[in-house]
C-alpha cells in the first residue's frame, strides 16, 4: 500500500489506534495472552505484537464471521475515512483486505498471501508515515479448536522504522478489533448492542454493488 490517490486509495497495513480498551473490555479478554516489543536487528527495526483470545464458538463459525460478516463487527472507530461503507476481508490468495467506498474506490490495508480455511490467514501490507511507518507489515491470524471453542491468535510483525509507541498502539488496536468486536459479535449470536440482528455482509470484491 502507498499513499492516497483520488480513486483507489491505498493506506498502511492498519490504523495505529489511539483508542484504549475499557476496563470492561479488558475483563472480556482477561484470558488473552499478549505481548508487544520493538527490537533492532542488524540495523533493522522489527516490531512484533502477539495477541490471543478464546472465543466461545467452533472454528467454522469464527472463520465465517471473520471473513463474511466483517462489517457487522469491525469497529467504525477504526475506519480511516467517512466515505467507508464496509470493511472487507477477501479470504482468497491475492484477495484484498480493507475499506470499501463503493464504485471501485477504497483503502487497502493488506493483501492475502496465504490462506488455509478455516484455520489460518496470512496478510502483507505497508505502513505509510502517517500511520507510524514507513514500514512493511505481515499479519498472521490462526484459529485453533479447543474444547468446542476457538483460540484466536494474531501475530503482527512490522519491519522498518516506526514511531514511538507503535507496538502498544497496535496491541491495543487488535485487542479492540478482535477481543471486543469479533468476540462480542460471535458470542452474542450475531447481534448488535441493541439486540437487533444484522444481515451478514457479502464477501465480494471492492465496490461490488455499493452504488454511488
Amino acid at each position: 500500500m502507498a499513499t492516497k490517490t483520488k480513486k483507489a486509495e491505498e493506506k498502511p497495513a492498519k490504523k495505529a489506534p489511539a483508542k484504549k480498551t475499557s476496563k470492561a473490555a479488558a475483563e472480556e479478554v482477561s484470558e488473552a495472552a499478549e505481548s508487544a516489543s520493538t527490537t533492532p536487528v542488524a540495523g533493522v527495526t522489527i516490531t512484533r505484537v502477539d495477541f490471543e483470545v478464546t472465543i466461545n464458538a467452533p472454528v467454522d463459525r469464527v472463520w465465517y464471521c471473520l471473513t463474511r460478516e466483517t462489517s457487522n463487527w469491525w469497529p467504525r472507530d477504526f475506519y480511516t475515512s467517512e466515505r467507508t461503507r464496509r470493511f472487507v476481508i477477501m479470504a482468497k490468495l491475492g484477495g484484498l483486505v480493507g475499506e470499501d467506498f463503493g464504485m471501485g474506490g477504497g483503502v487497502i490495508w493488506y493483501k492475502v498471501i496465504g490462506v488455509a480455511a478455516p484455520t489460518s490467514l496470512t496478510l502483507l501490507g505497508h505502513l505509510t508515515p502517517t500511520f507510524g511507518g514507513p514500514s512493511m507489515s505481515t499479519l498472521e491470524i490462526t484459529l485453533e479448536p479447543q474444547n468446542g471453542a476457538t483460540v484466536f491468535r494474531v501475530v503482527d510483525a512490522v519491519l522498518g522504522p516506526v514511531t514511538d509507541g507503535l507496538s502498544d498502539n497496535l496491541l491495543n488496536g487488535w485487542k479492540t478489533i478482535f477481543g471486543e468486536g469479533l468476540k462480542k459479535w460471535i458470542e452474542s449470536g450475531g447481534r448488535m448492542g441493541n439486540g437487533a440482528p444484522v444481515a451478514p455482509a457479502s464477501g465480494g470484491d471492492f465496490g461490488d454493488g455499493m452504488g454511488s
